[in-house]
């Protein structure tokens, strides 16, 4: 099962829930819409502690209710 497949599988049991995804092949999610309504924050790979650290505060914010 690759990520998203994962992620969208986690989506439909648990709406709420948010999902970070990292990935080395956004672009190729991003061109066919796979990630629309399912991930919340996606991160490109390779990635910095500091770009981690933003995606997790992005989803863990009590405005994104």
């Amino acid at each position: 099962m690759r990520g998203d497949q994962l992620a969208a599988a986690i989506k439909q049991r648990h709406p709420a829930l948010p999902i970070i995804l990292a990935t080395a092949f956004a672009d190729d999610l991003k061109a066919n819409g796979t990630l629309n309504g399912i991930v919340d924050h996606l991160l490109i790979k390779p990635f910095s502690m500091a770009e981690l650290c933003e995606a997790v505060a992005s989803v863990a914010t009590p405005a994104r209710q």
